[in-house]
């Protein structure tokens, strides 16, 4: 395999790529995230009742 052929078919591949402008995608990205916001626990947090991870509080009482 040839370097020539390597170069020729990544060009043909970048030729074929959908492109869309800059400011069209971060308007598409801004949508995905804001309607799947409710789902991520980072965005709203999962209430302390439910979350597995949360400290356990230990309550110490002395005789």
């Amino acid at each position: 395999m040839s370097c020539y052929f390597v170069v020729y078919n990544m060009k043909e591949s970048y030729y074929n790529m959908y492109m869309k402008n800059v400011s069209k995608a971060a308007a598409e990205l801004m949508a995905y995230c804001e309607s799947h916001a409710k789902e991520d626990p980072l965005v709203t947090p999962v209430p302390s009742s439910e979350n597995p991870f949360r400290e356990k509080k230990i309550f110490c009482t002395i005789l």
